[in-house]
């Protein structure tokens, strides 16, 4: 209990839902996991449908690696594709037809399989590599930190 209580995020959290009347706060606890940079991303749903998918982590990445790529970049590069797919697969069959609200956040975690972090909700949330502006007009897009040009 002492590591929830000394979580910005969490109490940031609460004290937004605290707020809201027409919802009483739920917290669901799981076991704890360690997740790479490169494993999380955060969606966003607008009107029940999938508007944007972006990379979590999109600043403040580990050393570059391997020709200045970011870390947490270098491990989805060539597989953008195939984490949008995977990605829009479990918010189509898993997310969307549970929902009780239009818009909201989901944060997952793709490992050997999709697992759903937390929710958050829609417009309050860091909307990573995107604008809430830019979402309004998204369908599905992925996001991910791209290859910084080389400066000689």
């Amino acid at each position: 209990m002492k590591k929830l209580l000394y979580s910005e995020r969490i109490l940031d959290d609460l004290a937004r839902y605290s707020s809201l009347e027409s919802e009483p706060v739920r917290l669901l606890f799981r076991e704890w996991h360690p997740i790479r940079k490169s494993e999380e991303f955060r969606c966003f749903i607008k009107d029940r449908k999938l508007a944007g998918i972006s990379q979590y982590h999109y600043a403040g990445f580990d050393e570059c690696w391997h020709e200045n790529v970011p870390l947490a970049f270098a491990e989805i590069y060539g597989r953008q594709e195939e984490r949008k797919a995977t990605i829009s697969a479990f918010i189509e069959e898993k997310v969307i037809p549970h929902l009780h609200v239009d818009d909201l956040v989901v944060d997952l975690w793709i490992d050997q399989r999709v697992t759903l972090i937390e929710i958050n909700p829609y417009g309050l949330s860091d909307p990573c590599l995107f604008t809430y502006q830019e979402l309004e007009n998204c369908l599905g897009e992925f996001r991910c930190v791209q290859r910084p040009k080389m400066v000689l």
